[in-house]
C-alpha cells in the first residue's frame, strides 16, 4: 500500500513554472507462493492535473490472478482478470465573435492573422470521458511428472477475452462471448481468442527420442 505526490514543472528565463500534479495511490495483496493455490491482488489510482487550464486525466486500474498446481499430476491453472479506466476531460474550440477586424481567426477557426478576421478562438474544457477496459485469461496446462519416458511434453489451453466500452463497464465484459463481440454495438472494441498448444517428447533407452507439436488458435 502506497501513495505519491509528483509536481512536473519546466525552467523558464523568469524561474519555474508548475505543469502539472500526479496524484497516485496504490495497494496490493498476495499469498505466500508455494502453495497449491495462490491469488494476489492489486489495485492502483493515477490523477494527472494540469495547472493551468482545468485539464484531468484520470486512470484507474485493478487485477486479480488466481493459480492453482498439483506437480504430482502435472496439472496447472492460471485465471486472471484486469480492469483499467481511463478518462480525460474533453476539449473543444470556441469561436466567439468580436467584429471585423477586430480578430485573428476566421469564421471556421483558421488563423488568418492579427487584424485579418473576426473571431477570437477559446479552449473549453469539459467533463470526463472515460473508456473502460476488461481483459480476461484463462490458462489450462498439463504435463506429465517429471519421472517417464514422456518427460518435456505439455498441453495447454488458453482462451483470452478483451472488451473496452465507453463509460462503466457491464457484467459480461469481464468474460466476453464471441457473440458479444460481434453484435454489441455499443463497445469500443471486443476480442475473444481461444488457442491449444501441444508438444510430444518420448524417450526411449537406446532407441533416442521422438518430439511432435502443434498449435491451434
Amino acid at each position: 500500500m502506497g501513495a505519491a505526490l509528483r509536481r512536473d514543472g519546466s525552467l523558464e528565463p523568469f524561474g519555474y513554472r508548475d505543469l502539472y500534479d500526479t496524484r497516485t495511490g496504490q495497494a496490493s495483496l498476495q499469498t505466500p507462493e508455494g502453495r497449491a493455490w495462490t491469488t494476489a491482488i492489486a489495485w492502483q489510482h493515477r490523477a494527472q492535473i494540469v495547472l493551468g487550464p482545468a485539464t484531468r486525466t484520470v486512470s484507474d486500474l485493478g487485477s486479480v490472478r488466481v493459480s492453482g498446481r498439483d506437480a504430482a499430476r502435472g496439472w496447472n491453472t492460471v485465471v486472471g482478470l484486469e480492469v483499467t479506466s481511463q478518462g480525460e476531460s474533453e476539449r473543444s474550440r470556441q469561436l466567439t465573435f468580436l467584429g471585423p477586424g477586430l480578430g485573428a481567426y476566421d469564421s471556421l477557426g483558421n488563423f488568418v492573422g492579427a487584424g485579418n478576421g473576426g473571431y477570437t478562438m477559446a479552449i473549453v474544457t469539459g467533463a470526463l470521458a472515460r473508456i473502460a477496459r476488461a481483459a480476461g485469461t484463462v490458462r489450462l496446462g498439463w504435463q506429465p511428472p517429471a519421472a517417464g519416458d514422456w518427460r518435456g511434453s505439455r498441453a495447454d489451453l488458453v482462451l483470452e477475452t478483451e472488451a473496452r466500452r465507453r463509460g462503466a463497464l457491464r457484467g459480461g465484459d469481464a468474460w466476453l462471448s464471441p457473440g458479444t463481440a460481434l453484435e454489441d454495438g455499443e463497445l469500443a472494441f471486443g476480442q475473444v481468442t481461444a488457442a491449444t498448444r501441444g508438444r510430444g517428447h518420448a524417450r526411449r533407452p537406446r532407441r533416442g527420442a521422438v518430439r511432435c507439436g502443434s498449435s491451434v488458435a
